[in-house]
This record gives structure tokens, C-alpha cells and sequence, in this order.
């Protein structure tokens, strides 16, 4: 059945007509566009034509109507849930409980805080934006508060004096109800990092926590800070996390988180030293893997032990793992190596061999080699040029093989003044060797500049199947390629497809190993949806000092944990949704007054008319509003 919604842009609302529909790979219910309205003034029109309308058709009709009716509507069943299951964690009762109380506008500092945290989690935006955004939906009724009373400023003060320690408490407190509500086994977990660009400017120097690096965004022209996460497969939520200055790689951060989770890892499982840590090989280090209170599963570069690319895939054994991704590879391909040294741990390594991962760099093979194409063309062309700045680099190299030559033939000349004096008795000491004068040869100069100048270096690897010749013509030069496509074969047997796994496990059978690896993907998938610019977004952040951005990335935090706490409830029920498409469900279900005069109103939810919006509504009634005991 189709419905008219609002959706409001830069302030002004703007109306279409909907339907819901089962659409994407899993058939998930999503609302379909059927036909665009437009602004609020057109919508009155449509509406006053069809009031006349009606009243030409009644005018025969014994039955009049007797009064008025009218209805506004607010986004409600997004808001709710989210609300129901922050009660039901008791994220009020942990900030209240861990950062000094205040009252600002009237309200706690915990209850402006969980605001902020509701809007992260539906709609990411600016303090200054809260008002117009909670003014739309049910917030004010069900905490009974005037938005307009709220201000950025009342937000902004709400952040201030909390402190990293009291942070961590609070999130201490929160993996505490998460396992109470999830009584999960904990011992499977994974860390990842990423970073979160800023527009803090280059002078302000009361952000020490923002600096120029590496990009993931490929944004290395701004100041970032950088996060590092643990997660587990299980309960897809931040269990620990820790800040970090924007300039810092990975290796020198994991010695700073372990010392940081130190404390929390009992927190998660009564024993620290039954937890296993999976993360990708950036970490890796002799010294960082001294005294750690875990057990740890890693990717290892292959740099150092080339000799395992030439064990044959005939003596690889075919293994089943296990995996969260439905698109995950199931089978591989895996070759075990038992008491392997690897960063001064004697462990167990497994290569594997992954099709998928084959093709992705065979692929990979093809564009550089195309890209290679292209710019050989350009450079034969630009040989054709004796003004092309390839002569003028083959001049200076010559002018250079000149002043080079000069000095040797000088030196030569002095080392034969010496020998003669020594023959002649006239100095004492040994005789010395003349240098050889290298030949000039301009082909192969010229062929050095050609291969520097199509991304051809040394170190390329299209140098092991792909020769360049450049010959004399003329005046000039000319210049060809051959792609030995045999090497080229061999070169992907040998090299592609191929990982190292390492692990200080070595009772554990491979499956378990390259499984718990391969879920790997839920803490990727975490950092994914803390940049999810719809829900939860940490980007982009309105604050410029350390203090502010802590907090901030701990309420965006907050947000995720409390989704998908709410996705694996209803997961249970058997309603599987990711929590972007949850919340994006749950935003149909409004709730509103019903006008039936100017002293009269009712209050009522709009009437559900998909069974499985109507089923999902249904069990996020149901949650229980007290924490569990």
C-alpha cells in the first residue's frame, strides 16, 4: 500500500509518495520512491483540489462531515528502538555513574549526552543541528523537553571535564551489560585500526591528538587522529578502543594498545591468558610480541621466507573454514609448517593459496601492464621528438659521462706520475692501479631513461617478463618491448594467491587457525560502519581539542554498540537485518497527533501495513526497558 512521506532537506520539507518493497540479494523490505510531490506549498495544492473534488462529489450525498480532521506525524520507530535498547543497557545509569554530574538547561549531563548519542546513531550531524532534527521526531515527547531550549552551547558544556579514565570506566561498564545481556564466550577476538581525517587548522596548536599521515581516505593533505578497535565475531560491538596521534603506524601503536587492554582483557574473559587476538601483519616485531598476555593469529609477509613460494600446490592440502562473510571463500588450499620462527616466536606458519586472492592480483597484473602499454606508446612517440626532454636527459647524462671521465683519465694521469717516480727511485711506497674509463654507450643510456620514465624501475617486477630494447635510428632512437608470456605464467604460479598465516598456537589443527583468521572481516566491517555517513559517522566531527574529540569518538562508539545490540536481539527473533537497513525499517514507523479540532487531539501511531515492519515493531516492543541482573 502506498503512503506519502516527508523527507526534509536543508530545513524544508519535501514530499513523495512510497511503497514498500522486498528488493536486493537477501529480499530485504526497503521503501521504493514511487513518485516525487514536492515542496510543502505543492502539497497544499494537491490537497486543496482534492477537498474540492470530494466536495463536488458529495453534494448529492445526504452526509455531510461534520469536522475538520488533521494529523502530524514524527519519525518515531527509529528513535524508540534505539531509546528502549539504551535503557535497557543502562547507558543513562553508566554516565551518570562515571562522569561528574551536572545540570545544564534543566537536564543531566548524562541525558544530553545520551541525546547525542540517539543522534549519531539515526541521523549524524552537528550540535547546532540537534534541534531541528529531534524537533522531527518523537525525542521531546517521550523525555519531555523543548528543543529549542537545547543549543549547541548546552551540548558543547555537556562534553566538557571528562577525562580518558573515566571514559574507559564507562566503557568497561558497558562490555560489563553487554555480557550480562549477550552471555557470549569472548575468547576469538580482533584488532584493526583506521583513521578519521579533520579541517582542524594547521596552527591550532591546542590539538596535540591531530597529524598528518597516512590516509586511508586518501586524504594525507589533512591533520587525522587514529583509532585502534577490538572486536569479536560474535558481538560485533567495540570492546576496547584507544586513540592515537595521526602520524603513529600501526607496529608503534599495538605496543601502546596491549598496554592499554591489559587491564580491560579480564574484563571480557575471566582469564586473559585464554583470549586469542587475530590482526593483519602491519603490527608484527620481534619486540612487540615480547610478554604478551595473549595468544596471537597474524598475516606475515612472505619477505624472508621467498623460498616458501616455491613449495608446489601439490603438496598443499585442501581444508574447509569457517566464516561470518557469506562471500568468503570456504575452501583453501593450505600448506602447514610446524615449530615456525617468525618475530622470535617459535609457532606454527600455514600458507595458503586462495583463488580469489589469485585472480584479484592477476587482475591487478593486467592494469599495470596495460598502464605500461600506454606509456611505452607515448614514449615512442616523444623518441620521434630529438626536442623531447628524453634528449635532453640523454645530453645531460653525457655531460656528466664527460666530467666523469675527465676525472678518471686526471687521476690516471697522476697515478702513472706516481708509478714512474717509484721506477725511478725518486718516492718510496707501492704503485697504484689506473682506473678503467668506462664507454660511453648512448643506446644503453637512452634505454635506462626509457625504463625510468614508464614506471620500469629496477625494482618492478614487470621486469621479469617483459624486455625492453632501445636501438639507434638515425639521428634518434627507437624503442620496443617483448612480453615473454611463459615467464609471465610462471611468475603468477610461483607468486600469486599465495598468504602467510602465523600463530603461537601449536596445538591447534589448521582449520581453527585460518578460521578464526578469516573472521578477520567483523572488526573491518566495524571501522566500516563507524564512517557510515547515514548512521553513527564519526567524520566529520565539529570539535578541535583532544578532550572533546575522546568523547565525541566515544559517543559515536556508544551508538554502534547500542544498533547492534538491538540487530542481535532481533536477530533471535529471527529477523535479520544489517543495522544501517534496521534503523532505515524502522524510520517508516511514525507516530503523531491527530487533530479532531482546535481543543482536541489524540495521540496515535500511523497504522503498519507490511507484516514484516509490522513483525519487527512487534519485538522491539517487547524489549524489557530494565537492564538485565
Amino acid at each position: 500500500m502506498a503512503s506519502i512521506r516527508v523527507k526534509w532537506k536543508k530545513g524544508n520539507p519535501y514530499y513523495y509518495v512510497v511503497t514498500s518493497k522486498r528488493t536486493g540479494p537477501n529480499k530485504q523490505p526497503r521503501e521504493v520512491i514511487l513518485e516525487y510531490i514536492g515542496s510543502e506549498e505543492k502539497m497544499k495544492e494537491i490537497a486543496l483540489k482534492d477537498y474540492e473534488n470530494r466536495q463536488n462529489s458529495s453534494q448529492n450525498d445526504s452526509i455531510t462531515q461534520s469536522q475538520s480532521v488533521t494529523f502530524k506525524s514524527y519519525e518515531h520507530g527509529s528513535v524508540f528502538a534505539v531509546m528502549r535498547m539504551a535503557e535497557r543497557l543502562g547507558i543513562e545509569t553508566i554516565l551518570e555513574k562515571n562522569f561528574t554530574q551536572r545540570t545544564i538547561k534543566g537536564l543531566s549531563r548524562a541525558r544530553l549526552l545520551l541525546f547525542q548519542i540517539l543522534q549519531r546513531a539515526i541521523n549524524p550531524g552537528s550540535m547546532s543541528d540537534f534541534a531541528q532534527w529531534s524537533r522531527r521526531t518523537s525525542l521531546p515527547y517521550y523525555y519531555e523537553f523543548k528543543p529549542e531550549d537545547l543549543s549547541a552551547q548546552a551540548l558543547w558544556e555537556s562534553m566538557d571535564g571528562i577525562s580518558q579514565e573515566e571514559l574507559d570506566q564507562a566503557q568497561a561498564d558497558l562490555v560489563g551489560q553487554l555480557k550480562k545481556l549477550f552471555p557470549e564466550e569472548l575468547i576469538e577476538l580482533h584488532l584493526d585500526y583506521t583513521n578519521y581525517y579533520t579541517f582542524i587548522d594547521t596552527r591550532n596548536n591546542r590539538c596535540t591528538l591531530c597529524h598528518r599521515g597516512h590516509n586511508k581516505q586518501k586524504r594525507d593533505d589533512l591533520r587525522q587522529f587514529s583509532l585502534a578497535m577490538l572486536t569479536s565475531s560474535v558481538l560485533q560491538v567495540p570492546l576496547s578502543w584507544h586513540l592515537y596521534n595521526g602520524n603513529v603506524n600501526d607496529k608503534v601503536e599495538f605496543a601502546d594498545f596491549v598496554a592499554h587492554i591489559r587491564t580491560s582483557l579480564p574484563l571480557i574473559h575471566d582469564k586473559a591468558d585464554d583470549i586469542t587476538i587475530t590482526f593483519d601483519g602491519g603490527s608484527n616485531s620481534e619486540e612487540n610480541f615480547k610478554n604478551l598476555p595473549f595468544h596471537i593469529i597474524c598475516a606475515h609477509t612472505l619477505t624472508g621466507y621467498r623460498d616458501l613460494y616455491d613449495v608446489g600446490l601439490e603438496k598443499y592440502k585442501k581444508i574447509v573454514i569457517e566464516s561470518n562473510d557469506e562471500d568468503e571463500e570456504q575452501v583453501r588450499q593450505a600448506y602447514r609448517i610446524d615449530n615456525f620462527e617468525f618475530s622470535g616466536i617459535t609457532g606454527t606458519g600455514i600458507l595458503t593459496f586462495s583463488q580469489k586472492l589469485y585472480d584479484g592480483q592477476a587482475a591487478q597484473m593486467d592494469r599495470d601492464i596495460t598502464k605500461f602499454q600506454k606509456e611505452f606508446k607515448e614514449l615512442q612517440e616523444r623518441l620521434e621528438n630529438p626536442s623531447s626532454k628524453l634528449y635532453s636527459s640523454l645530453k645531460k647524462a653525457e655531460s656528466e659521462y664527460q666530467h666523469k671521465k675527465e676525472d678518471i683519465e686526471k687521476y690516471n694521469s697522476d697515478v702513472r706520475k706516481h708509478n714512474e717516480d717509484i721506477k725511478n727511485g725518486l718516492k718510496k711506497g707501492r704503485k697504484r692501479k689506473e682506473k678503467a674509463v668506462p664507454e660511453w654507450k648512448s643506446a644503453d643510456t637512452m634505454l635506462d631513461i626509457v625504463k625510468k620514465n614508464c614506471s620500469f624501475g629496477p625494482s618492478s617486477y614487470l621486469s621479469e617478463f617483459i624486455e625492453i630494447q632501445v636501438k639507434e635510428k638515425g639521428t634518434g632512437f627507437s624503442a620496443s618491448y617483448h612480453i615473454d608470456n611463459q615467464e609471465k605464467e610462471a611468475y603468477k604460479s610461483k607468486y600469486y594467491g599465495k598468504k602467510l598465516t602465523c600463530t603461537d598456537h601449536k596445538d591447534w589443527n589448521t582449520e581453527r587457525i585460518l578460521s578464526v583468521y578469516a573472521k578477520q572481516e567483523c572488526v573491518e566491517n566495524l571501522l566500516r560502519t563507524s564512517k557510515n555517513t547515514d548512521h553513527f559517522s564519526i567524520r566529520p566531527q565539529f570539535h578541535w581539542t583532544d578532550d572533546k574529540i575522546r568523547v565525541h569518538v566515544f559517543l559515536c562508539l556508544c551508538s554502534i554498540t547500542i544498533v547492534e545490540a538491538l540487530r542481535k536481539t532481533v536477530y533471535e527473533k529471527g529477523i535479520n537485518l544489517s543495522k544501517p537497513a534496521l534503523l532505515e525499517q524502522l524510520a517508516l514507523v511514525r507516530d503523531g497527533w491527530i487533530y479532531l479540532s482546535d481543543k482536541k487531539a489524540n495521540r496515535t501511531l500511523e497504522r503498519i501495513d507490511d507484516e514484516d515492519l509490522e513483525h519487527l515493531w512487534n519485538t522491539i516492543q517487547g524489549i524489557p526497558k530494565s537492564p538485565p541482573t
